[in-house]
């Protein structure tokens, strides 16, 4: 009585197992070759146009800057070259004697009547050194000399008539908006002397 339900059941699994082997790889290839492409329009219908598996973009090339204006020009001293004093004339101003037997010390305070005067050049000149041409701009400045006396000597103190000569180059410039400059190719040159007296003494023996 027991062994034909036995075996039923036996039969019944076996089946089971069997179809479901066979069903597997059937519904598999079944829903592989049910898959088709979407259109754009229902890709982005999907997806809100988001893209998730996407390279990265490329980031946009930055425009170039805008190139700076001009502002304006200034003129701007490039170059001086100052020669050497040369003394003009020269007078004895003090002397200084002294018959003992000891060192005699004096002092003297004196100003140098210094001038300056730009004697040529054009407009690049004046602008770049701030100078109008054959105006007399006072440049004095004072000073204390000592002057020590030996014994028994002379000391005489001469004032010399000094001039000194300088010539300067000055150039154009383009000035920009970001602060840069350059040569516009104008250039102006011209000349300055500069007058003071210089002090200088002379010892003999009495």
């Amino acid at each position: 009585m027991l062994g034909v339900p036995v075996k039923r059941l036996a039969l019944w699994t076996v089946s089971t197992l069997v179809l479901m082997l066979l069903a597997s790889p059937v519904q598999s290839a079944t829903a592989t070759a049910d898959l088709t492409p979407v259109s754009a329009q229902e890709l982005v219908s999907v997806t809100a146009g988001i893209c998730i598996n996407c390279p990265p973009e490329e980031p946009a090339d930055p425009k170039p800057p805008k190139p700076p204006k001009l502002t304006g020009y200034m003129w701007e001293l490039t170059s001086s070259k100052h020669y050497a004093p040369t003394q003009l004339s020269y007078a004895l101003v003090r002397e200084y004697v002294n018959s003992s037997t000891m060192n005699v010390k004096y002092t003297f305070t004196y100003s140098d009547e210094c001038t300056h005067v730009l004697t040529s050049g054009g407009i690049g000149i004046s602008s770049s050194l701030n100078l109008s041409v054959g105006t007399v701009y006072k440049c004095a400045a004072q000073d204390t000399m000592e002057i020590t006396v030996a014994p028994r000597t002379r000391v005489k103190l001469y004032r010399g008539a000094m001039r000194q000569l300088a010539t300067h180059v000055a150039h154009e410039f383009a000035v920009y908006s970001d602060g840069s400059t350059s040569r516009t190719g104008r250039s102006d040159n011209g000349t300055t002397e500069t007058r003071y007296y210089r002090y200088n003494t002379i010892s003999n023996p009495l």
